[in-house]
C-alpha cells in the first residue's frame, strides 16, 4: 500500500506543479505534506523491520543537506519575507524525503521499472494533451476572442474570472497571452512542462530500445512475439508525442539538453555496436528528422528562434551576473529559499527587462538560497546518488507492479479529489482531459509492457543520462524548486540505487547493519520535521487562504474590513501579504477622507 501511495504522490507532482511564485503562496502545502507524512510512516516501517532498509552514506549528506537548509532559512528569517521563505524551505526539505521514500518502497527491479513505466504514460499522456493544446485549443480561442463581437469578448473575459475595461493592462495581458502559442497543459510555465518532458523522453528511448530489442530477439527465436511488438509499437506512439510536444514548447534550453542527451546515447552505441554503426546513424537521424519535420510544419521552428536565443541568452547573463554579485555578498548560508525576488531587485542591472523570481540556472538558485554549504551538499549529493550501489536484495515473489499502476490512477484520480478544495490552477476542461488520457495511456503501456516489467531492463546509465538531460536544461531555464520539475529530478536519482548483482555486502557503500535506536533516531527527526511543517506551514496558510475566501465571499462594511485584515495579519505574523493589504486599506480609508474633505485620522 505504501508503493502505491508513493506512486500516487509521484504522479500527483505532474498535475499540482506550480511555479517560484506558487511555492511562494503556499501552493505545495498539500503535497509537501503527503510527502513527510509518507517519509515518516516509512521510517516507521523500516524501525520495525517491517520494510528491510539499510542507511548509506549517502543518507549522513541527505541529513548534513536538510540541515543547512534549516540553518539558512532561520538565519535570513528575520530579514526576509517570513512566509515565503518558510513555504519555500519545506519544499526543498520534501525533496531528499522523496528520495528516501522511493529508494526505500521501490526495493527491487520489477517495481522500480512499473514505476518508470507509468511516468513515461504521465509524460506521454501530457504530451498528447499539450500538442492538441497547442495545435487545435489556442487557435480556436484566439479565433473566437479576436473574431468575435464584443459581447463575445466580454464573456470570454468573464469565463476567465477578469473583470477588465477596454485599454486597461489586465486585458492588453490577457490578449497577449491569447497570443501564444506554446502549450502549458498543467504548468505555470512553458520551460517547466519541458523540463519534465526531457528528462522522461530520455527515458522512454531506453524503454523503446529495450522493447525493440526483445520483439526482434523473440521474432528470431521463433516464439511469440506479437505481445513485445505492441508493446513496441504503443512505447513508439508516446515517445513520437513526447517528441512533438518538446518541438512545440520551443524551448531553447529543452532542445538543447535533449540534443546532449541524444549525442550522448550516440556514442554510447557506437562504442557498444560498433558492427551496426549504419543502423544507429540512421536511427539518431530519423528522430531528428521528425523532430525538425514537426518544427517546419508547425511554424515553430524557424530563422526568429534561431536569432531570439541570442537575445534570450544575454537576459540570461543579466541574470546571472547578478545573482553572483547577490550570492557574494551572503556566501557561506546565502539568503534563505524564497528571498531571491526581493533581493535580486537591489543587484538587477539598470538595462535589464524584468524582474525574475529565479535566477534560471540551478546552481546559482541554490549558491543563492543556501550559500556555497548548500552548493558543496547538494552537488555532493547528486554525485553520491550517481554513484550510489546497494548490496544484492532477493527479489520478491510479490514485485508490487501492481501497486504502482494502482497508485499512477490513483494519483491522477487525487488530482480531480483536491481540486473540490483547492485551487489545483489547472482548468477544469484541461483536467478532465489530461485525466481520460493518462488512465487510457497508462493502463495501455502497463497491460502490453507486462514482460517488459517483469523480464525486461531499464539500465541505470540511462536513468544517470536522463538526470544529467535535466540539469542541463535546468541550467538554463531554472525551476530546481518547483515541484512537478523537482520530484522527477529526485526520483530518477532514488532510482539509481540499483543493486549489486554478486556482490556482498561489504563491497557496496552501505552502513554497516544499524541498531533499533539508529532507526528510532531517524523516525524522531522525521517526526519533528513533519510536525515542524504543520505549524509553520500547513496552519497558517490555511488559516490565511480561509480568511482570505471569506473576504472574497461575503460582504463587509469598512470597519468589518479592517477588522478582518488585523485578524488575518495575527493569524501569521510573518505573512507580508496579509500585512500589506491592511496598509493598502488603511491607505485607501486616508484618501477617501482626504477627497471628502474629512478628517484625516
Amino acid at each position: 500500500m505504501l508503493t502505491a501511495a508513493s506512486s500516487s504522490l509521484i504522479v500527483l507532482s505532474a498535475f499540482l506543479t506550480a511555479d517560484s511564485v506558487g511555492v511562494l503562496d503556499g501552493v505545495a502545502a498539500i503535497p509537501t505534506l503527503l510527502w513527510l507524512t509518507l517519509a515518516l510512516v516509512t521510517v516507521g516501517c523500516i524501525s520495525t523491520g517491517r520494510i528491510t532498509y539499510r542507511f548509506a552514506r549517502i543518507h549522513l549528506v541527505m541529513a548534513i543537506w536538510v540541515a543547512a537548509i534549516l540553518m539558512s532559512t532561520y538565519w535570513n528569517l528575520d530579514r526576509s519575507n517570513g512566509r515565503n521563505s518558510l513555504n519555500s524551505m519545506w519544499v526543498w526539505i520534501s525533496y531528499p524525503m522523496i528520495y528516501l521514500v522511493v529508494t526505500s518502497l521501490f526495493s527491487n527491479a520489477r517495481s522500480r521499472r512499473a514505476l518508470v513505466l507509468v511516468m513515461f504514460g504521465i509524460a506521454a499522456a501530457l504530451a498528447i494533451d499539450g500538442v492538441y493544446e497547442s495545435l487545435v485549443e489556442m487557435p480556436q480561442r484566439r479565433l473566437d476572442y479576436f473574431g468575435g463581437d464584443q459581447q463575445a469578448r466580454d464573456q470570454m473575459l468573464a469565463e476567465a474570472g477578469i473583470d477588465a475595461p477596454e485599454g486597461s493592462p489586465i486585458r492588453y495581458h490577457f490578449e497577449s497571452r491569447l497570443q501564444d502559442t506554446e502549450p502549458l497543459v498543467t504548468f505555470a510555465l512553458t520551460n517547466s512542462l519541458a523540463g519534465f518532458l526531457s528528462c522522461w523522453f530520455i527515458v522512454g528511448i531506453g524503454i523503446s530500445g529495450n522493447a525493440l530489442l526483445r520483439s526482434k530477439s523473440q521474432a528470431e527465436g521463433n516464439t511469440k512475439s506479437s505481445d513485445a511488438l505492441t508493446f513496441a509499437v504503443c512505447v513508439l506512439t508516446c515517445f513520437v508525442g513526447v517528441l512533438m510536444c518538446i518541438v512545440l514548447t520551443e524551448s531553447r534550453s529543452a532542445w538543447s539538453a535533449v540534443s546532449v542527451g541524444m549525442v550522448v546515447i550516440g556514442w554510447r552505441l557506437l562504442k557498444r555496436y560498433p558492427e551496426k554503426r549504419r543502423q544507429v546513424i540512421c536511427g539518431l537521424v530519423g528522430i531528428m528528422a521528425v523532430a525538425i519535420g514537426i518544427g517546419v510544419m508547425s511554424g515553430r521552428l524557424d530563422w526568429k528562434v534561431v536569432t531570439g536565443s541570442t537575445q534570450s541568452l544575454a537576459f540570461r547573463f543579466q541574470y546571472w551576473s547578478a545573482s553572483t554579485k547577490l550570492a557574494a555578498d551572503a556566501p557561506i548560508l546565502g539568503i534563505g529559499p524564497g528571498n531571491f525576488q526581493d533581493r535580486y531587485t537591489l543587484y538587477k542591472p539598470p538595462e535589464a527587462s524584468e524582474t525574475i523570481a529565479d535566477p534560471h540556472n540551478w546552481i546559482m538558485e541554490v549558491v543563492t538560497s543556501f550559500g556555497i554549504t548548500g552548493l558543496l551538499l547538494a552537488v555532493g549529493f547528486i554525485v553520491m546518488a550517481f554513484c550510489h550501489k546497494r548490496s544484492s536484495q532477493r527479489e520478491e515473489l510479490s514485485s508490487g507492479s501492481g501497486y504502482v499502476l494502482c497508485g499512477g490512477i490513483g494519483g491522477v484520480i487525487l488530482v480531480h479529489v483536491l481540486s473540490f478544495f483547492v485551487d489545483v490552477s489547472v482548468n477544469s476542461a484541461t483536467l478532465d482531459r489530461v485525466t481520460m488520457i493518462s488512465i487510457i495511456v497508462i493502463v495501455l503501456l502497463y497491460m502490453t509492457g507486462l514482460q517488459w516489467i517483469k523480464n525486461g531492463q531499464m539500465s541505470a546509465s540511462t536513468l544517470k543520462l536522463a538526470c544529467v538531460v535535466l540539469l542541463v536544461n535546468l541550467l538554463f531555464s531554472g525551476g530546481i524548486s518547483v515541484p512537478g520539475v523537482g520530484c522527477s529530478l529526485w526520483v530518477l536519482l532514488a532510482l539509481l540505487g540499483h543493486p549489486l548483482p554478486n556482490k556482498s555486502p561489504s563491497e557496496s557503500d552501505e552502513l554497516p547493519p544499524q541498531s533499533r535506536s539508529f532507526a528510532v533516531g531517524i523516525l524522531l527527526v522525521c517526526g519533528l520535521l513533519t510536525t515542524g511543517f504543520y505549524f509553520t506551514c500547513w496552519v497558517p496558510v490555511r488559516q490565511i487562504d480561509r480568511a482570505m475566501q471569506q473576504l472574497q465571499n461575503e460582504r463587509f462594511s469598512q470597519k468589518e474590513i479592517k477588522a478582518h485584515l488585523e485578524s488575518m495579519s495575527a493569524m501569521d505574523p510573518r505573512d507580508e501579504a496579509a500585512n500589506m493589504m491592511l496598509v493598502d486599506h488603511l491607505f485607501n480609508q486616508l484618501s477617501d477622507r482626504a477627497d471628502g474633505g474629512g478628517p484625516s485620522r
